[in-house]
């Protein structure tokens, strides 16, 4: 009785082998995910926030396909859009040039993939592509702004260069960042971000300089974000010539 049992049992997992032998393989990483492409969730034209979600929950993969699949899709209009442009993109005109915008990110996504997983060369290769084949292309931010794609393509070469990261290029961050540095004497780390908030931010915080006559009212002093920010990096600029603390 006992044997009939266990060859019962030995024939039903044979069979069930046969059937479906996924019943019985190793577990994949996010198969769903990483393997398929939600189409209702994002269609075709979501493929971008898909990889931009898919990024920031560190899933690569998935960032990757939704990329490729963005690419794929739309490149041939993006370069027909690139090529048809004079100048930059005119802000009333932003979403009529999606494909060109959506081709420009997805490749910007797979530069930073690329590099968070030591693929330098071929970050390089892609970012470079962008400079050069989808210079006019602009990305929406969250916060509520366009930004170019191909100057965020040149500042991440230049994070490169430095060995460090610019994250999302706050204000806030890259001068965390500089003081996190400073405090670690990484004058070299310290040196690119203070710089980097400098280049950047430069521009705002002069026009809000000149907005003000005299110092602002305590509740007020968060609407010169740009003016305080990238004041507390112009120091550490010339820390190369400055007495180490």
């Amino acid at each position: 009785m006992g044997k009939r049992v266990v060859f019962l049992f030995l024939a039903t997992i044979a069979v069930l082998c046969i059937f479906n032998p996924a019943i019985f393989s190793a577990p994949e990483d996010n198969p769903v995910e990483t393997k398929t492409i939600d189409t209702e969730k994002y269609p075709n034209k979501g493929l971008v926030q898909a990889a931009w979600d898919s990024y920031n929950a560190k899933n690569y993969d998935a960032a990757l396909l939704y990329a490729e699949r963005s690419i794929a899709t739309y490149d041939n209009k993006a370069k027909q859009l690139q090529a048809s442009l004079k100048g930059p993109i005119p802000v009333e005109k932003t979403h009529q040039y999606w494909p060109l915008n959506d081709v420009a990110t997805a490749k910007f996504i797979k530069a930073r993939i690329l590099w968070l997983r030591k693929d330098e060369p071929g970050a390089k290769q892609v970012l470079s592509d962008i400079i050069n084949n989808y210079s006019y292309a602009v990305a929406y931010d969250a916060r509520g702004w366009f930004w170019s794609v191909s100057n965020a393509s040149r500042d991440m070469l230049k994070a490169m260069e430095l060995g460090i990261d610019f994250g999302d290029s706050s204000s806030s961050y890259l001068t965390f960042k500089a003081w996190e540095a400073y405090t670690k004497k990484d004058y070299k780390s310290c040196f690119g971000y203070a710089k980097q908030c400098v280049e950047m931010y430069k521009a705002a915080a002069l026009w809000q300089q000149k907005s003000l006559s005299h110092y602002p009212k305590k509740e007020d002093i968060k609407k010169y974000w740009a003016l305080n920010m990238p004041a507390a990096g112009i120091p550490t600029v010339g820390i190369g010539r400055w007495p180490k603390p």
